[in-house]
Formats: structure tokens, sequence, C-alpha cells
């Protein structure tokens, strides 16, 4: 598995933090729409290489945005639930908001099982101050582990994974 090399400029920390703030912002006033957008945006720019360097041995990062992922996840329940209570006959507006949570979750899930979690493992796999080349390296190894562990083979060791690095100039 290979990767081209990103031309996106690498997220600050500051960046997906605001974004995740105003996304609680905009749950607190039932702006539904704005939320799912803010953690769209959020997991967008944290795909990848330049999501990967930004969260990389960044345990501060990963635990506030688990700390907001947690109080999105309960603020989009909460919506969630009044829509299904309240819309005993769908109309449109409550159809729309329906499509808006589940955008909001996907979002959601994507930023904790996805982003959050590949980071974590390509931490472990890298070990502390691993240079970028070799965290960009341990990063395809992690997609390769993950595609298997979707398919639910009997395990990484039966799968036959091989890892050949040569000319690599890594640090």
């Amino acid at each position: 598995m290979l990767s081209r090399k990103t031309r996106r400029a690498t997220p600050t920390a500051r960046e997906i933090l605001t974004l995740l703030d105003g996304a609680l912002e905009f749950g607190a006033k039932g702006d539904i729409d704005q939320l799912a957008q803010a953690v769209t945006t959020a997991d967008r720019l944290l795909r990848g290489d330049a999501g990967q360097l930004c969260m990389a041995d960044n345990h501060q990062l990963t635990s506030a945005m688990t700390s907001r992922i947690d109080q999105l996840d309960a603020i989009v329940s909460t919506y969630e639930q009044s829509i299904e209570k309240s819309a005993v006959l769908q109309t449109e507006s409550s159809e729309h908001a329906m499509q808006e949570i589940i955008r909001a979750k996907d979002a959601i899930w994507e930023l904790r099982h996805d982003r959050i979690r590949t980071a974590k493992l390509v931490d472990a796999l890298a070990g502390q101050g691993a240079s970028e080349s070799a965290r960009k390296g341990y990063f395809s190894i992690q997609q390769a582990f993950s595609g298997l562990d979707r398919l639910e083979v009997r395990g990484r060791d039966s799968a036959g994974i091989h890892v050949l690095v040569s000319n690599h100039g890594l640090k």
C-alpha cells in the first residue's frame, strides 16, 4: 500500500479544536446542520498523512478531541430522540433533520474510530520521536492492518502481510 506525498498543509490542533468547539456551540443552539458541517470539516482535515502528522504523539489533542466527541455524541443522540418523538408524521423538515443527524453521527464515528484510533495505533507502531517519513510509512502499514481487520480474517499472522522497505531514506 503506497500513498502519494500529501500536498495539504498539516492542520493545527487549534484548527481542529476550534471546529469541534464550534460544533458544540451549534449543538447547544439546536443547529444540527452547522454541527454536522463543523464535525465533517474536522474529519476531512484529519484524513491522510496531514491528519496523522497533526495528531502524532499529541496525546493532549486526542484527549481533548475525545472529550468533545463524547459531548457531541450526547447532543446528537438527544436531538435525534427529540425528532423521533415529535415527528409522528414524517415531514420534509424532520427528514432533513434526520439526514443531518446521520451525517453528524457518521463524522463523529469516523473521528473516534478512524482518525483517533489510527493515530494511536500509528504512535504504537512508530514509537515516540519517529521521523515524519517513518511515521508516514507506519501509517501505510496501519492502513493495511485496518483493511485486514475489517475483512475479519483469522488474524494478521494468517493474512501473510509482508513489509519490504528499500531505498527508503528514512531517518
